[in-house]
């Protein structure tokens, strides 16, 4: 994670279950909506190797964003 401000978050994780390259993208993405929430981060871009986990994440966050 990046801040405008230059400051850089990393973080890792290693799963303990077998995983499809999807899941394991679903599964870094999830993670890192929460440590910016725990951040308390108003603003996201999401960069990705994979536009289909992009695409459905966007998809999700602005249907929750009109409920």
């Amino acid at each position: 994670l990046h801040s405008p401000k230059d400051l850089y978050v990393y973080y890792a994780l290693q799963f303990t279950f077998h995983a499809t390259n999807n899941e394991a993208q679903y599964e870094a993405l999830l993670l890192g909506l929460w440590v910016m929430h725990n951040l308390c981060v108003q603003h996201v871009i999401m960069h990705g190797d994979s536009q289909l986990v992009i695409q459905q994440a966007n998809r999700i966050l602005e249907e929750s964003l009109y409920r």
